[in-house]
């Protein structure tokens, strides 16, 4: 009964819409989601339970491209685990097993909406029904700064999108849209806090059964991008989007109103101030490595880092010995909060079987 009902909220909810979303995740049911008994609603899942089952794949949905890391949990996996997307084999080679609990993989591309999951070992196949949504909306890349400005690339299947579109991160429009072609744009990601959001596209509706707008459940993640501890550079070469954080050398608090210079030319336009949490981002399609950036702000000296390829740059800065600083307190704003995010499953020991 309660699963029913389950069933018929989410059905009204997509028919309010008018976009699909994926269901919460239910544990593998029966014959379905164990392999060689098990009570119906509650499939044995272990740790290192041998029996195969399959209870969720995370995150539950992702872009119809593919690509996407995934974990899929159940128990009973071995090395012999063969994984299956809307009836598509996901590579070996893009195949990992974490323990009898946990097989991490890169899911294969496919048609746009849900598909079924299967895990096979043997002569047994566990299958979690709708256990993966594709989305019809794919956003490259996938992690940018809580200061906003990162460059992304939005691409739809199945759908188009028009000069006025809008695209949202979770609710804030993002800026500096460019319409590419019907079915790619690009535009800049709002400011943020820490966190994974949804990313949702209105998009031109021909007929009445036509979705309003794309959704992407959790697709972008705006993360701190800050080194605190040690400073200096992180991530991969740059590729269109740069993050520049800035911090009080001496008490480790971030400095707000910092000004950026990317380059040795005054009159760059990528040149800017730091927000509150002392970052800013530089994004452009021609942006790439080598490259310096220079740091200064009022009491503070200057700093700067020279020819570096890499997508994160903390600067410290040092106080300068100036008594009208001293006199107005120290300098720089309050010391740097950071966030982060803790997700996983709990596994409960099996109970023996009695037969």
């Amino acid at each position: 009964m309660a699963s029913l009902v389950a069933l018929l909220l989410t059905a009204a909810a997509c028919s309010r819409t008018g976009a699909y979303r994926p269901p919460s995740l239910q544990a593998a049911a029966g014959s379905s989601g164990a392999a060689g008994g098990g009570a119906p609603d509650f499939p044995i899942t272990g740790i290192n339970s041998a029996t195969l089952t399959l209870t969720g794949v995370e995150p539950p949905s992702g872009p119809f491209s593919g690509g996407q890391k995934a974990v899929v949990r159940g128990s009973g996996f071995d090395a012999g685990a063969v994984v299956r997307v809307g009836g598509i084999a996901v590579q070996p080679g893009d195949i990992t097993l974490d323990g009898r609990n946990r097989i991490a993989i890169v899911v294969p591309a496919g048609a746009v909406g849900p598909a079924d999951v299967t895990v096979t070992q043997g002569d047994n196949t566990v299958t979690l029904h709708a256990g993966y949504l594709y989305n019809a909306l794919s956003v490259s890349p996938t992690q940018g700064s809580t200061a906003g400005g990162t460059l992304v690339d939005l691409n739809v299947l199945g759908a188009t999108l028009s000069d006025n579109s809008v695209v949202t991160f979770d609710g804030v429009p993002c800026t500096e849209y460019r319409l590419q072609s019907p079915q790619h744009a690009s535009c800049k990601t709002p400011p943020h806090a820490a966190g994974t959001v949804d990313v949702i596209a209105a998009v031109p509706v021909a007929s009445a059964s036509d979705p309003p707008s794309l959704i992407a459940p959790l697709a972008f993640t705006f993360a701190e991008t800050v080194d605190a501890a040690n400073g200096g550079l992180s991530g991969g070469p740059i590729a269109g989007t740069l993050n520049v954080t800035v911090i009080d050398y001496d008490a480790g608090n971030v400095i707000a109103n910092a000004f950026v210079l990317v380059g040795d030319d005054p009159k760059s336009k990528l040149q800017g101030y730091t927000d509150m949490r002392g970052a800013i981002t530089f994004s452009t399609a021609d942006l790439h490595g080598p490259i310096t950036v220079h740091a200064s702000a009022k009491c503070y000296q200057r700093a700067s880092i020279v020819s570096f390829d890499a997508q994160n740059v903390t600067l410290f800065l040092s106080a300068t010995l100036d008594l009208t600083c001293a006199a107005q307190g120290s300098p720089g704003s309050t010391r740097k909060q950071l966030a982060a995010t803790v997700s996983g499953q709990l596994i409960f020991r099996a109970a023996k079987s009695s037969r």
